[in-house]
């Protein structure tokens, strides 16, 4: 139990408005910033018409608000203190490891934002220098800042494994290689373009490189009697569920934003949560449980909602709403926010329910491991260095028109491309946040399957458990810092 030192530290921790800000949300445009709103519009109209490497992006205005560098201030002092506190007491304890970790993991966040404004700086320099020398030195000191940006966030969300990105990547290959020479002439030109965007010059270069390439399947697959015991323990668990949704269940239609609203409350007064859903007018946003304001929020302009994501977008962000919630009525200050990397089963965990109750399995996230893959340049024309917004978009939209079952609309793909791309690359360089959906979802999958094989008292006492604040189950810290497994006893006895 943390007391004393480490838990006013905890109560500190808590209070820094970048505790509850995720690293991503500082690199939207907000409400009420219509000229950045405006520069997003033409960067994403000037890229695709072909202009530049990155998307000429200039405006954050949530990048330095809250102040980067009071946060910065708090969490060294923060730091400073469990330091003195562990060299005073000798105290090795878990609360304090675990109170350091998700201090400097904030602290971390807090530096790439910090980097990403001297990214900016540099470019400003650059494209307004007169003299030809000092623009190309602001230009190698633009690229400079750009790979530590980079280096800073897989130091922080951790970086894709070469194995698992080649598996992806053998797949995508082998397709292209199959409609190379296809009679669907467009699919054949696109698999030609998509090979050569990944540097091979001739069919029999990509078969050489296929078959040196591991094969497989990356993904432990989410069993079916799997998806029939945890959705019948939801339920269960949060009785008015099934009901509540009954609405919104099996539509025939797509719905607008503003129409799904009632979904989303419905689902968080079914799973006992009082937060409010607003639509944000003008915005083209994902919904999103935001912690810092506790309240959802559903842009305006995103895509419809499918008749599947009536039910599973609400039940995705009434999950993460439901932890936030739950971590707030922790008697520990240390457990009243999220314990460090808990982003991974943190996404993953929701992605999974929305595949039990859609009733539709899927590899989440594998577009954006390998995006990152990309822009890291863990493919062989790549050698290892980061590459350009350009270049992977160029790969991602093809590798999408090769997916594509009906005729093939380029500019609607490369539209499509360029949002995902910006997910991995916010503030123009590269963003590994989102590599969460595919690792986390793996680790989900395989817990739940294990989950499932239980007894249900202690099936269902684990699911509880895992509701109780942002943890990550499969770490044995976080284990221990939140009670213990409910399900250990039988798990070792079995």
């Amino acid at each position: 139990m943390a007391i004393g030192v480490l838990a006013d530290v905890a109560r500190a921790f808590n209070e820094v408005p970048h505790t509850s800000i995720p690293s991503n949300e500082p690199y939207g445009v907000g409400e009420g910033h219509a000229a950045a709103s405006g520069e997003r519009k033409e960067a994403k109209r000037a890229f695709l018409a072909g202009e530049g490497a990155w998307p000429a992006i200039t405006r954050y205005p949530l990048l330095d608000t809250p102040s980067l560098d009071a946060s910065e201030r708090q969490y060294w002092q923060q730091l400073n203190a469990i330091t003195d506190y562990v060299e005073q007491t000798g105290d090795e304890t878990t609360e304090a490891a675990v109170i350091y970790e998700k201090v400097a993991a904030k602290l971390a966040e807090v530096y790439r934002h910090k980097e990403v404004l001297r990214l900016l700086g540099h470019v400003a320099a650059s494209e307004g220098a007169r003299d030809e020398e000092f623009r190309e030195t602001a230009a190698v000191r633009a690229e400079e800042s750009r790979g530590r940006a980079a280096s800073m966030s897989g130091e922080i969300f951790g970086e894709p494994e070469t194995e698992l990105f080649e598996m992806m990547l053998a797949a995508d290959i082998q397709l292209a290689l199959a409609y190379w020479g296809s009679e669907d002439a467009a699919k054949d030109q696109i698999a030609r373009e998509y090979l050569g965007c990944l540097g091979f010059e001739s069919r029999e270069e990509a078969e050489q490189k296929l078959a040196t390439m591991p094969q497989g399947e990356p993904y432990e697959e989410l069993r079916d009697d799997t998806m029939q015991i945890i959705r019948e323990d939801f339920c269960e668990i949060f009785p008015d569920f099934e009901e509540a949704m009954r609405p919104y269940t099996g539509l025939d239609h797509s719905v607008k934003p503003a129409d799904a609203q009632p979904a989303f409350q419905a689902a968080l007064r079914a799973m006992g949560v009082d937060w409010p859903v607003r639509i944000l007018t003008g915005k083209k946003v994902a919904a999103e449980a935001s912690e810092a304001r506790s309240e959802i929020t559903i842009g305006e302009l995103r895509n419809d909602f499918t008749s599947d994501e009536m039910l599973t977008k609400p039940l995705h962000e009434g999950w993460h709403a439901r932890l936030f919630q739950n971590a707030k009525m922790q008697e520990q200050p240390h457990l009243q926010s999220s314990l460090p990397r808990t982003l991974d089963f943190g996404e993953g965990l929701p992605v999974v329910l929305e595949q039990i109750f859609s009733g539709k399995k899927r590899v989440p996230g594998v577009k954006y491991y390998l995006q990152i893959g990309l822009l890291k340049g863990l493919h062989d024309i790549g050698m290892g260095k980061e590459q350009s917004f350009h270049a992977v978009n160029e790969i991602m939209w093809r590798r999408a028109a090769l997916q594509e079952k009906g005729p093939i609309d380029r500019a609607k793909l490369q539209g499509a491309s360029y949002s995902s791309v910006m997910r991995t690359a916010r503030g123009n360089a590269r963003d590994n946040r989102d590599i969460s959906y595919f690792v986390g979802a793996r680790k989900a999958t395989q817990f739940l399957n294990e989950t499932a094989a239980l007894p249900k008292e202690v099936r269902q006492a684990r699911l509880r458990w895992l509701m109780s604040t942002t943890f990550d189950p499969t770490n044995p810290e976080h284990v221990e810092l939140v009670g213990g497994d409910p399900a250990a006893a039988y798990l070792e006895a079995a």
